[in-house]
């Protein structure tokens, strides 16, 4: 009896740490921005608030962007726990990940 009681709560205990990590989650990926693209140099892209990213996609994926199209900067991280930005493009619906550099 004693043993069941003991299995309940450390399923008990793994559902809220489930649903605790799940809401930490939640709301790492709502750190996210507006901006608007000022131009494009091979992979870099510079915003019209001053920020510069660096894509990790190639020049091909961004090619097509041109400037001032509306972009949405989101911060993510990784299942390896790795950080990166998402970086969407209101205008066409398409995303390139990318590190900030300036």
């Amino acid at each position: 009896m004693i043993y069941l009681h003991m299995k309940r709560r450390a399923l008990l205990a793994g559902l809220l740490f489930g649903v605790v990590f799940m809401l930490a989650g939640t709301a790492a990926h709502a750190a996210c921005r507006e901006d608007a693209l000022a131009s494009i140099r091979g992979r870099t892209l510079v915003m019209t608030s001053g920020a510069v990213y660096q894509t990790g996609n190639s020049a091909m994926d961004v090619a097509l962007w041109l400037p001032p199209q509306r972009v949405m900067i989101c911060e993510r991280i990784s299942m390896t726990g790795v950080f990166y930005l998402a970086i969407s493009n209101k205008d066409t619906n398409e995303t390139v990940e990318a590190t900030r550099v300036g």
